[in-house]
């Protein structure tokens, strides 16, 4: 996108992130992490809903935790996505 001119958007990094999650393609996701927060989307709420997703679906539920923690909005998915990581972690009571 970026080699034809075309500026990423607030929707294209939460699709990115997810697509990496899905496959378990962790430092991907990561470099698209710091992508987004380069061009401005560290205070996304639907961008770091997908870090949280990333992370948690990777096995990183700590750091998923952290984001969320971080967080200065949150909404029903940064809630599902965190607790989701903490299932599938097995770490459920927390």
């Amino acid at each position: 996108m970026v080699v034809d001119c075309v500026e990423p958007d607030g929707y294209t990094f939460p699709l990115i992130l997810s697509a990496c999650a899905k496959d378990w393609r962790f430092s991907t996701g990561i470099q698209v992490m710091g992508l987004a927060l380069k061009w401005g989307f560290g205070d996304d709420v639907f961008v770091l809903n997908s870090v949280i997703h990333l992370y948690g679906e990777c096995g990183e539920v700590d750091k998923a935790r952290k984001v969320f923690d971080k967080m200065s909005k949150r909404n029903l998915v940064s809630w599902t996505c965190l607790i989701c990581g903490y299932a599938k972690s097995e770490k459920a009571e927390k």
